[in-house]
């Protein structure tokens, strides 16, 4: 589960600006390969329809060669900029403590800062 999360921000935050530029699920999966992750095309389909359902102003366009082209709308209610991915959990101590991106633990949430 936390490598999807982590894959979920990644891809949140390659996806453009629309009108500036759009982008193929070919072209994000090689940009996610480019960042250590293997994904399949049907994977990242899933996941696009899953963000797009999620976050307001993820949007796709459909091209007369039936290829499919997402992006950020350009008046999108989000700083993707801003977007940061969480982890919370509490040491031993009893402190709550966070950090970046890291597959090791469960508690993911995104935050804007």
């Amino acid at each position: 589960m936390s490598e999807q999360v982590i894959r979920l921000y990644h891809i949140i935050n390659i996806l453009p600006r629309h009108p500036q530029m759009t982008l193929t699920i070919p072209n994000l999966q090689d940009q996610l390969l480019d960042k250590g992750y293997s994904v399949g095309i049907r994977t990242l389909q899933r996941d696009m329809n899953a963000l797009e359902s999620i976050f307001v102003g993820i949007s796709c366009k459909k091209r007369s060669d039936r290829s499919v082209c997402w992006f950020w709308a350009e008046d999108a209610p989000i700083q993707v900029s801003k977007l940061t991915l969480k982890q919370n959990w509490v040491d031993e101590s009893g402190q709550s403590k966070s950090t970046g991106p890291s597959a090791s633990n469960e508690n993911y949430f995104f935050n804007a800062v």
